[in-house]
């Protein structure tokens, strides 16, 4: 318990607060930028505060979107709607939400690109059965770190190329933790607003300890600490772990602390960089799921790769949401874009 991080006051020992310029960078509709993301995107990554949905992607070409400045509908399989298993917490949740929606979250990636974008809302079941709308309540892009530190997107040539044989598919929970270098994050704050964000490490970014716990180092990120603040509150999370190449993600519910603990955060070290803080995960539920959305939605199909070129680069997208498209926006834009330069080329 000593290593426990167990209030904000104590994690921002840790990570101190961002600069309060930040905050202006979630908008409360979807803007051009935005749309710039989501025409782009080849697959959508769904969260819902009860789990149902559960955590998975969406092939955008298959799901029927539908997308305004203050809302996002969409289909989804009804096979994919619900997770094998649910806790009770979740179930309790899912019962008493009725027709009235429930928190939920999309993230939306572009091959090739390392930011997303990252769309927060109110989720209610449409008719036809297997539709869904989420109302918007907040949007913003989120930066490249976890997709360059994973190297993501650098081999799309060989994963595509890759001929998938029955030795080559990992059935082994452990043995695709090893590998596995990406991953989506939900959490949710004690009012169960939910939050998803990736997390990446070259290999292993979540290791297995010898008695069944989960450990997963926290990266430098942009220092608001969303997802920790939200576990402090609510210590119920849900990850989506992908390998490009392999037919199957690993879907995984438990409950985390954050901690301080030296030698395991000593084991993730990069070079002399330890992280500062980790989260101590207790599984409840790990089972393997189709990767068939993103395989149908060819996201790590050379081909289908999207140039930053073709983009508004992120800085100056970020910079119109914090500060305007006028002569503040441009001024803040050169601040952004040295930050982001110094984040990229600092990654641990």
């Amino acid at each position: 318990m000593q290593h426990r991080i167990q209030n904000e006051r104590h994690l921002r020992q840790l990570i101190s607060a961002p600069p309060a310029l930040l905050e202006k960078r979630v908008q409360t509709q979807l803007d051009a930028y935005c749309f710039e993301v989501i025409n782009h995107a080849r697959v959508m990554i769904v969260a819902s505060e009860s789990g149902t949905p559960a955590l998975q992607p969406v092939s955008l070409s298959h799901c029927q979107l539908d997308v305004t400045a203050n809302s996002v509908r969409f289909s989804l399989p009804e096979a994919d709607e619900q997770p094998d298993l649910q806790t009770d917490k979740q179930a309790d949740r899912q019962a008493n939400h009725g027709h009235s929606g429930q928190n939920s979250s999309l993230y939306f990636l572009i091959p090739g690109v390392g930011h997303a974008l990252r769309v927060n809302g109110r989720l209610s079941r449409q008719l036809p059965q297997g539709h869904w709308q989420l109302q918007i309540k907040s949007a913003y892009l989120h930066c490249a770190r976890a997709a360059v530190r994973s190297g993501l997107w650098d081999n799309e040539t060989e994963h595509s190329a890759a001929v998938l044989t029955d030795s080559t598919v990992l059935s082994d929970r452990k043995e695709y933790l090893q590998q596995a270098m990406y991953l989506l994050l939900k959490t949710c704050d004690a009012q169960g607003i939910t939050s998803v964000s990736p997390r990446g490490d070259e290999t292993g970014v979540i290791r297995m300890l010898p008695d069944g716990r989960l450990f997963m180092a926290e990266r430098p990120g942009n220092k608001v600490a969303l997802s920790l603040r939200n576990l402090l509150q609510n210590p119920a999370l849900e990850l989506l772990l992908l390998i490009p190449g392999q037919p199957q993600l690993l879907h995984i519910c438990g409950s985390a602390q954050l901690t301080t603990e030296p030698q395991l955060l000593a084991a993730c070290a990069i070079g002399d960089k330890v992280p500062k803080l980790g989260l101590l995960i207790e599984p409840q539920a790990i089972r393997f799921t189709s990767a068939s959305a993103l395989n149908d939605a060819g996201v790590f199909n050379p081909e289908h790769r999207v140039e930053a070129k073709q983009l508004t680069p992120f800085a100056k997208a970020l910079s119109a949401h914090m500060s305007g498209e006028g002569l503040m926006g441009k001024a803040t834009h050169l601040v952004v874009d040295q930050v982001v330069k110094h984040d990229l080329k600092n990654l641990y």
